[in-house]
């Protein structure tokens, strides 16, 4: 209905980098440990998460590594690169708070800015996101999906960056909604980025495989009239991640 009142909004196609050779060794070391079972598969998948995002997340030594040692990173820094160049703002997504810390620290390191975080512990939302939509010109900010998911209009930035994946699309969506809705001027892009991992994942990664469930499940999501299950996705992926593991194991 409202197509011709609204700008477009662009899904890009994901992004894809291969992981750096640090990344490789932890994810071999994580395969070769004897635990099984659905909790110890589970813990497995958040922590490859949390590794592609930073190897910093996982293991403290390495939280001061240069960001080109980082592909995930890296490729995120080469499209934020590209919107501060057209003098616009994007939305970083991620659900790990170990994440936001890091590139909040990069990122005002970076390029001297503030950088507001909407999560969880965030008290006064409504109040971060007047101040970031009254700031002229680039900026950043980095949120949680859940916390964001609804209830926020950001239409300052029209780009949106998944830089880790959540388990209902729905709520994906929602997150990327908060830049495109009724207010917002410009045509809003969207990004994902997948770290991939021909040697130890030839399958493929805890990414890709995430992007391939989700992707397959996104049209049942937005059906108002059945309830998603979330836990569907999060059962698939550890059934594909486990049988991984057992073969390596065996």
């Amino acid at each position: 209905v409202l197509d011709d009142r609204m700008p477009r909004k662009y899904i890009n196609d994901p992004i894809q980098v291969e992981a750096s050779p640090l990344q490789k060794d932890i994810s071999h070391s994580m395969l070769q440990t004897k635990e099984t079972g659905q909790t110890a598969i589970l813990n497995m998948i958040t922590k490859l998460r949390q590794l592609y995002g930073h190897p910093g997340v996982v293991i403290k030594d390495y939280e001061n590594l240069p960001y080109k040692d980082i592909p995930k990173l890296n490729a995120l820094i080469e499209i934020v690169e590209k919107i501060k160049a057209k003098n616009e703002k994007v939305l970083i997504f991620t659900e790990f708070k170990g994440i936001h810390s890091i590139l909040k620290r990069i990122f005002m390191k970076k390029y001297g800015i503030s950088v507001p975080v909407i999560d969880g512990r965030t008290k006064n939302r409504p109040l971060v996101v007047r101040q970031f939509n009254r700031t002229p010109g680039f900026g950043i900010m980095l949120l949680s999906p859940k916390a964001a998911g609804v209830g926020l209009t950001i239409t300052s930035a029209n780009h949106v960056i998944h830089y880790t994946r959540w388990w209902n699309p729905a709520v994906e969506n929602q997150a990327t909604d908060r830049a495109y809705r009724i207010g917002q001027t410009k045509d809003v892009f969207v990004y994902h980025i997948m770290t991939t991992d021909h040697h130890n994942f030839p399958h493929g990664t805890v990414e890709e495989l995430m992007h391939e469930l989700l992707e397959n499940k996104r049209e049942l999501a937005e059906n108002v009239i059945v309830p998603f299950d979330y836990k569907e996705i999060q059962r698939s992926l550890v059934k594909k991640m486990g049988n991984m593991k057992e073969s390596i194991l065996h």
